[in-house]
C-alpha cells in the first residue's frame, strides 16, 4: 500500500480523459505531463487530483469502474470528466483544484473502505467463481483477500484473477480480483458497492 496521488487529466480530444497515479504531485510533475503528453495524446490538462493512502488500489478501482470505456491498453478512457471526478472525489483528499487540503464534502461522499471478504460478508472457506471462466473456482482462506487456487497455491484474489486471465488472453494492465470473481452469483465488487451505499 503506497501513499500517493490519483489524477484525472483532460485531453485534446473532448470526452477522452487520462486516469493515472503518481507518488509525487508537484507543479513540476503537472507541468511535465501537460507539456510532454502521454502515449501520443497531447493537450493534457490537469482536471482533478486526490491524495490517497493506497494509490495503486484506487487507480485500479477507477480503471475497473470505467473499463468498458477504456481506450486500448492505455490509461485513457472515453468518459465524461465530471462523472469520473464524482467517483474519484469519494476516495481521497482533494489537492487539485486547491481547496486548502480539506476533504471534499459531496453529499454523495462515502467513507472509503478497502475491499475485503469480511466487508463483502464472504465467510472463510467460501467458493468464489471467476466470471471470465466459471469453471475456475477458488476458496477463501482468510477474511481479507487470500484464496487457495486449484493448484493449491495461496495468493491474493487479484493475483488469482490476474494470472489466470493473463494466461488465457495476454491482457495487460492491473486486474482487480473483486471485480472478476462472484460469490453466490453476485460479483464481489457489486456486493461491496451495495454496502458502501448504505454507509
Amino acid at each position: 500500500m503506497s501513499k500517493g496521488y490519483v489524477y484525472i487529466m483532460t485531453t485534446a480530444v473532448d470526452g477522452i480523459i487520462k486516469i493515472g497515479r503518481t507518488d509525487s504531485w508537484t507543479r513540476r510533475c503537472q507541468d511535465q505531463l501537460e507539456a510532454n503528453g502521454y502515449k501520443n495524446m497531447n493537450g493534457l490538462k490537469t482536471y482533478f487530483v486526490v491524495q490517497v493512502d493506497n494509490m495503486e488500489e484506487i487507480e485500479s478501482i477507477m480503471h475497473d469502474i470505467f473499463r468498458e470505456s477504456r481506450v486500448s491498453n492505455f490509461e485513457m478512457f472515453a468518459v465524461d470528466k465530471d462523472r469520473a471526478k464524482r467517483v474519484l472525489s469519494k476516495m481521497g483528499t482533494q489537492v487539485y483544484p486547491d481547496i486548502n487540503n480539506k476533504k471534499t464534502t459531496s453529499s454523495a461522499q462515502f467513507k472509503f473502505v478497502k475491499n475485503t471478504f469480511e466487508f463483502c460478508d464472504v465467510p472463510v472457506g467460501s467458493e468464489l467463481v471467476l466470471i471470465f471462466d466459471p469453471a475456475y473456482k477458488v476458496i477463501t482462506i482468510d477474511d481479507k483477500n487470500k484464496v487457495k487456487i486449484p493448484s493449491g497455491e495461496i495468493c491474493s484474489i487479484s493475483k488469482a484473477a490476474d494470472s489466470y486471465i493473463r494466461a488465457k488472453t495476454h491482457q495487460k494492465g492491473g486486474i482487480n480480483g473483486f471485480a472478476e470473481f462472484m460469490y453466490n452469483g453476485t460479483r464481489l465488487w457489486d456486493i461491496s458497492a451495495a454496502k458502501r451505499k448504505l454507509m
